[in-house]
């Protein structure tokens, strides 16, 4: 493999010992063709099956072999890769805040993760924030007509501008990882205030380029045949 051919590389260099790899992934497996159970969910999903994966840190001088339960995000990577070369990330003068923190100490030391909230991701349609063992999970409507329709009929609409809570779920993914009970209706004061520290994320950010507005209409030019 690729992979294999950089760590061979590094070996016959000498460098192998005292560098740092990060192996991740991006999503979890495809629908029908891969098997993400115990979660729910596939790629595309903001359900665990769809954005819990394993991630693997190893770097032969400096880390012992272990496993970490915490969740981490990708954009955690950028912090702590400044604060290990020496560059304190809070003193960094950017147009936007960093979104992720310094997990080295949970890597290296299985120290305790100092973060309130992890969020997960919103966009078109879809977002998700973690809270410690609570995972509230949001579907949208993008415009206000189809808020109280199946998410089937919301799914036909791809307009972009424009977010409507159309269906919140929680789930308590320390006795339910498969998030198989949803505990909304049940913990209504837990949903109000995650549902709003994630639409305090989704304000703060950058407005998504991905998706398009598919709704607006282009105009065809038509040659006249000639007579």
């Amino acid at each position: 493999t690729n992979i294999g051919r950089i760590l061979a590389a590094l070996k016959e260099r000498k460098m192998r010992k005292n560098t740092l790899v990060f192996f991740i992934s991006d999503n979890g497996g495809h629908k029908g063709i891969s098997d993400n159970s115990p979660f729910r969910g596939n790629k595309g999903s903001f359900y665990e099956g769809g954005i819990r994966v394993v991630s693997i840190v190893n770097w032969p001088a400096q880390l012992k072999a272990g496993k970490r339960d915490q969740p981490m995000h990708a954009v955690d990577l950028y912090p702590t890769l400044l604060n290990l070369v020496g560059v304190d990330s809070n003193g960094i003068k950017q147009q936007l805040p960093i979104d992720g923190i310094d997990v080295w100490p949970t890597v290296a030391r299985e120290a305790t993760l100092k973060r309130k909230d992890l969020f997960l991701n919103v966009h078109r349609n879809l977002g998700a924030i973690r809270s410690g063992r609570w995972k509230l999970y949001v579907k949208f409507a993008s415009c206000k007509k189809l808020e109280g329709n199946t998410l089937e009929q919301c799914d036909k609409c791809s307009k972009v501008s424009g977010k409507y809570a159309h269906r919140k779920q929680l789930f308590d993914l320390s006795n339910d990882p498969g998030e198989t009970k949803d505990l909304a209706a049940k913990k209504r004061k837990v949903v109000a205030r995650m549902f709003k520290e994630l639409m305090t994320y989704d304000a703060a950010a950058k407005e998504e380029v991905f998706y398009c507005d598919t709704t607006t209409k282009t105009k065809k030019k038509t040659k006249k045949k000639k007579k």
